[in-house]
């Protein structure tokens, strides 16, 4: 299904992933790329690549080709429903495009993991995990999370419901913020994805 995607590393805290890595779109998603030489120079990559509308053009493309391959003879109802699905896709990424345009000069939203690099990349946004490389930060870490946030005006940190809302806790407190779910794997694909968008777009207000 990732075959295609150009994939891009994990959010750590002090990096961000609002600026454009150099390539233009068509070759970012476009088919064949290798990301091989990718997960050699650039670490861990962000798998988490259906959370972007812009991402899962492909994933619904390459499922289409997959299944008709496996299944020839209803090659013209995946094709069909594929179409549909991708007038879908582009009415959500519209919608998500239109949300962040209106949030401001304020980019950055705050989350406990790193779940949504590839919204903030493909949409203009910073996003500031409290995780670090996987763990909870220690007390040096955590008050520079604290000052960040304060720094950057963030009053919202979001956790996925898979995660302790712990340290998250602990920044918001220091801050007088609040902490809300954000749930990466909703079933309820596009219209999670839209909600979430809506509310990190709120919270950048």
């Amino acid at each position: 299904m990732e075959e295609g995607i150009e994939k891009i590393p994990m959010s750590e805290h002090g990096h961000d992933d609002e600026h454009d890595d150099g390539h233009d779109d068509d070759h970012a998603f476009g088919p064949g790329h290798d990301n091989g030489d990718d997960a050699h120079h650039q670490g861990v990559l962000d798998p988490h690549v259906w959370l972007s509308p812009k991402r899962a053009f492909a994933l619904a493309q390459n499922t289409a080709a997959a299944l008709s391959a496996m299944d020839p003879h209803h090659r013209v109802v995946y094709q069909r429903n594929l179409e549909a699905l991708l007038a879908d896709i582009q009415e959500l990424d519209e919608a998500i495009e239109s949300l962040f345009a209106e949030a401001g000069a304020n980019r950055t939203f705050m989350v406990y993991h790193p779940a949504w690099g590839y919204l903030a990349h493909d949409y203009g946004l910073e996003q500031i995990p409290v995780e670090i490389s996987g763990k909870e930060p220690k007390p040096a870490q955590l008050q520079q999370l604290i000052d960040t946030a304060r720094e950057k005006d963030i009053r919202i940190l979001f956790v996925s419901p898979q995660f302790s809302q712990k340290s998250a806790q602990v920044v918001a407190k220091a801050i007088n913020g609040r902490v809300k779910t954000a749930d990466p794997l909703d079933e309820n694909w596009m219209d999670s994805l839209l909600s979430q968008a809506r509310i990190i777009a709120g919270a950048l207000m």
